[in-house]
């Protein structure tokens, strides 16, 4: 059992770390991405055991590198796992969306929110919240990063019953268009 677990995990960072060839197009399943996502952060969320909420239709597809988004949602759940390691009970909401040909993942948690500070250098490369030594201040600034060359993008806005959300966007790809790389 063990080496059968050791060889799925690293399959899964094997893939996780691959580049995706230059200007090929790809489309993600976005509720497979989140699986994938959450299995690479299995450690960490057992450690912490967050309630998880998640609102994930499975056919939504989108365009972007299956590897690459998988990068943006290991960051952003990672963060939000930051954000609620010393709540008595860590919540984590992931829901999903179509709306104007986008779609839209807004992965929220129950942490203490972003400061007014925070909020202005959030995009910064080298801005971090976090202790020394426990961040480089990239996380944000690649994913936004690989969402702004599939046509998408990330927001944050504190939710006002507390905590941070997230948002990604990206372009909705239909079932009939999807291309599997």
């Amino acid at each position: 059992g063990l080496v059968e677990r050791m060889g799925r995990i690293t399959g899964a960072l094997r893939s996780f770390a691959r580049n995706p060839a230059a200007g090929q197009r790809h489309a993600a399943r976005l509720g497979e991405a989140v699986d994938n996502a959450l299995f690479l952060l299995e450690t960490r969320l057992a450690a912490i055991r967050p309630r998880i909420a998640r609102d994930i239709e499975p056919h939504l597809a989108v365009a972007c590198d299956p590897n690459r988004l998988e990068q943006v949602l290991v960051n952003l759940i990672g963060n939000a796992l930051d954000a609620i390691k010393d709540r008595a009970d860590p919540q984590l909401s992931l829901h999903a969306y179509e709306a104007g040909g986008m779609v839209h993942l807004t992965g929220r948690d129950n942490g203490p929110g972003l400061s007014n500070a925070a909020f202005a250098r959030l995009f910064e490369p080298f801005f971090t919240t976090k202790p020394a030594g426990e961040g480089l201040g990239l996380g944000l600034t690649l994913s936004a990063g690989i969402l702004n060359e599939n046509g998408g993008s990330l927001t944050a806005i504190n939710h006002p019953d507390g905590g941070a959300c997230f948002t990604l966007a990206l372009p909705q790809v239909r079932e009939e268009n999807r291309h599997v790389g």
